[in-house]
């Protein structure tokens, strides 16, 4: 039955090439991929089988060409989709390097203090850099579009919201402050990146008048949105 066919398989072709493929996905998200995905899915079982009865169903031509060419496709997003994750493994390995890319933007950054740039940096460049992480997909997928929106207004109209957001809102920062609130010597499982992470938030506290805090570290900035 060719109104079983998704409308992106209906001009599916049997000599479809790899780059077609990759031309039918572009511009799509991880998020999007894995939509896609689901749909997909859905409709290539009832292209091959009777959603009732669970009889294979003997296919059309259209059908089969079709089938075939979702196949692939399906093949090529799980592919994005597992690329996709290995990077974001690369990156969560490694969290100090992700830092101080970031850090480095403003300037030579000091070796003996890698957070100093953010105590150091001019109101609008604290202010742009908190802005970048809020836009961020994988940095703000936790919030929904009300709690990001209240979290800019104050990253717009307080500094100090925003320069919280630059110490805390890494991998770092937030495990170790999981840590630290889950466990009752949580400071005994801080790896060497994370201790810093918690030791610069000390520094930026003690700095910053009238700041307070509940147990001497501060909630990641999103959290307590």
């Amino acid at each position: 039955m060719s109104d079983n066919i998704l409308p992106e398989l209906r001009n599916a072709r049997v000599d479809a090439t790899d780059a077609d493929l990759s031309e039918a996905l572009r511009g799509k998200t991880p998020d999007d991929l894995q939509a896609f995905l689901e749909i997909l899915d859905a409709h290539l079982r009832s292209i091959h089988q009777d959603e009732m009865s669970g009889e294979l169903r003997d296919k059309s031509d259209a059908e089969r060409v079709a089938f075939d060419y979702g196949l692939r496709l399906r093949d090529l997003a799980l592919k994005k989709i597992d690329e996709h994750r290995e990077v974001q493994k690369v990156f969560s390995r490694r969290p100090k390097s992700v830092e101080a890319a970031m850090l480095n933007l403003g300037g030579t950054r000091d070796r003996n203090d890698p957070y100093g740039d953010i105590r150091r940096m001019p109101v609008p460049e604290a202010r742009d850099r908190a802005l970048r992480i809020l836009d961020d997909r994988n940095s703000a997928a936790h919030l929904s579009a009300e709690e990001k929106d209240t979290v800019e207004r104050q990253v717009r109209v307080s500094t100090d919201i925003a320069r919280r957001i630059l110490v805390t809102e890494h991998e770092a920062y937030r495990d170790a402050w999981l840590k630290m609130v889950t466990r009752p010597n949580g400071a005994m499982y801080l790896t060497e990146d994370e201790r810093r992470a918690m030791m610069a938030f000390d520094e930026y506290r003690t700095m910053s008048e009238g700041t307070t805090t509940a147990g001497g570290f501060g909630i990641p900035v999103k959290l307590a949105a």
